[in-house]
């Protein structure tokens, strides 16, 4: 997930529509490894200073991913070295001074909300959220708001503005079916 930071009026939800963005992002981030270039940085903070709101991956630690998926805490570690640790997006936020901190892409759980809370707060005193799908933020200059976009998850998507006639059928897909998958087809009698 990336890191994005964003300045003046915007709707911010599920999809990320905004009315200006700045134009920063950052690939992914990783934690463990200081080397690598997603690593939390002072650039990425520095690009995101004055920002309204600053979204960046957060993730549970190693430990606490080995014991939710039943894995050895190793094989967590090597999991986790290619994301963020929850203090660290503090780091970056008390750097950039967004209005907002958001963390992203965490495995939400009982067990884990405070803790990753308090481990924010050693690095961070700011405000902060801790989003999840179909979280929006509205940003005013006055004020920001946010809410969970109430939706119907089994929709259908309205149809496309603007279409009126019928698609133009051009014919079957080009895509091929690799053979070994074709030999396991489950033909089913009608």
């Amino acid at each position: 997930m990336p890191a994005i930071a964003y300045r003046g009026q915007l709707n911010l939800c599920h999809c990320f529509k905004t009315l200006k963005k700045a134009a920063f992002r950052n690939e992914e981030t990783t934690a463990r490894e200081r080397c690598l270039p997603g690593a939390p940085s002072t650039f990425e903070a520095e690009q995101a200073k004055g920002a309204d709101v600053f979204i960046h991956e957060v993730m549970v630690t190693p430990e606490e991913f080995a014991e939710k998926n039943y894995v050895p805490v190793e094989h967590a570690r090597l999991i986790m070295n290619e994301h963020t640790m929850p203090d660290e997006p503090g780091a970056v936020f008390s750097i950039a001074k967004p209005r907002l901190g958001v963390g992203m892409h965490f495995s939400v759980g009982d067990s884990l909300i405070d803790p990753l809370f308090e481990r924010w707060r050693t690095t961070y005193d700011g405000p902060l959220l801790l989003i999840q799908d179909l979280t929006t933020i509205n940003v005013t200059p006055e004020q920001i708001v946010i809410r969970q976009t109430k939706a119907d998850l089994l929709a259908w998507p309205p149809p496309p503005e603007g279409k009126d006639e019928k698609s133009e059928i051009v014919g079957p897909s080009k895509a091929q079916r690799p053979e070994w998958l074709t030999a396991t087809r489950l033909v089913l009698e009608p």
